[in-house]
């Protein structure tokens, strides 16, 4: 890897950048160790207040939304819980549109009738439209300039834009959650199948998938939590295959409950004698245990207990087996400090680069498509970056001295990280 890094506006004296390499040297060691031990850190306990008794989390105006009854909001991974007071009605979804608005979509069941609040950062909310006579929400995605929402009459979906329409659903059956991908409409209907349609509901082919959780989008790619692993969606094929073996005393794929990603890695909760992280290895498509066991042998069923929101994975938990009087919120961090330039299928154990000035370019080496630059919290500063010929520059005018991370991802969607010190 090479840096060409712009003209300093300062001296460093040979003392001082030695002490910098040195703690270059000292964090890329720590680093290192951490890796090895990375599986088997615990779950933080965060909070011991829930929303409700069926917990929900998602990851939405830029930060962690827990809901049910009520609805909390989190800008430190679980920490602190505000509560989100100016929506009316019971909380159903919250999801981003564009141009940093969010919406929340609450239902008001005496009435039947779903209001639709936006935000610009989420820290206040206000009511932009009422859907009058449906069926409690479920679910709301964005697409381009509409969006849509689901509800537990799986006959019919709204879609809102300069005018509201509907189009045709799957079946009566309720939708729990819908997602959307460049081609393909995609629903989880009551648990029990996936329903996609590439002609925008016109049609529906539906595909059996019992014990069927939490639906993700990644890279454009539709994933499931099932109750026998972690699926795929072949929407050319129309099939569902199997993504990963497991390593399990048994070899067979688990009950999973919610998967989500975090910079192109996939993570799964699963159900065992206890919940459980998994991380998907790509090197050899196996799924690890990643963390500690959570004190939980089962929960109020959601259909989604957890969520990556700045690189921290939260779990929200009302426990029914197992330690109850632990329920609440936990949180474990997934951030790039314990996993410095952790490449697939390639035995580098660590990079670091000292920066000196308020821009510099690195090359990143052949195949990278794009580049993102984070802090050590998981916040995304720049980025996605432009990559030309295996180029980046990054511009730090008005970032401060401290520790970064960045992260380039290659045409095989494999992922490298480098470790910043500016």
């Amino acid at each position: 890897m090479m840096i060409s890094v712009a003209p300093s506006p300062f001296r460093t004296s040979r003392n001082g950048a030695a002490a910098l390499w040195v703690a270059v040297v000292t964090i890329m060691l720590l680093a290192g160790s951490l890796c090895a031990v990375a599986q088997n850190r615990p779950w933080s306990y965060r909070n011991s207040r829930l929303p409700g008794s069926t917990p929900k989390v998602t990851a939405a105006a830029g930060a962690l939304v827990i809901f049910d009854k009520v609805a909390f909001r989190s800008i430190d991974h679980g920490v602190t819980l505000d509560s989100i007071r100016d929506l009316e009605g019971e909380p159903c979804d919250f999801f981003d549109f564009s141009q940093g608005i969010s919406f929340a979509i609450t239902y008001e069941s005496s009435e039947r009738k779903a209001k639709v609040f936006f935000s610009q950062g989420g820290s206040s909310w206000s009511k932009v439209d009422s859907i009058l006579d449906v069926a409690r929400p479920t679910s709301g995605v964005a697409s381009g300039f509409d969006w849509y929402m689901a509800s537990e009459n799986g006959s019919v979906i709204h879609r809102i834009g300069e005018t509201t329409t509907t189009i045709k659903g799957p079946s009566s059956e309720p939708i729990r959650q819908l997602v959307l991908t460049t081609t393909a409409m995609v629903a989880n209907v009551a648990g029990r199948a996936v329903a996609f349609s590439i002609d925008k509901g016109a049609s529906w082919s539906t595909l059996p998938a019992e014990g069927l959780g939490q639906l993700h989008v990644m890279n454009d790619q539709v994933y499931a939590a099932t109750g026998r692993g972690i699926v795929s969606l072949n929407v050319s094929d129309g099939k569902l295959e199997q993504v990963g073996t497991w390593d399990l005393p048994s070899g067979q794929p688990p009950a999973t409950l919610d998967i989500d990603s975090h910079v192109g890695q996939l993570y799964a909760v699963t159900a065992d004698s206890s919940y459980r992280m998994f991380r998907l290895d790509r090197t050899d498509d196996t799924w690890v245990r990643w963390g500690l066991p959570l004190p939980c042998q089962q929960a109020s069923a959601s259909h989604s207990i957890m969520a990556i929101e700045s690189g921290w994975a939260v779990a929200a938990l009302n426990i029914t087996q197992g330690k109850k009087d632990t329920s609440g919120i936990y949180a474990f961090d997934l951030n790039d400090l314990t996993r410095v330039h952790d490449e697939a299928g390639r035995s580098e154990s660590s990079s670091g680069i000292l920066v000196q000035g308020d821009a510099c370019t690195i090359d990143l080496g052949p195949n990278v498509v794009s580049a993102e630059l984070f802090d050590m919290s998981g916040r995304s500063l720049q980025g996605p970056l432009q990559v030309q010929q295996g180029h980046v520059r990054i511009e730090l005018h008005g970032i401060p001295s401290g520790m970064y991370v960045l992260v380039s991802r290659r045409a095989d969607a494999t992922h490298a990280r480098s470790l910043i010190l500016r």
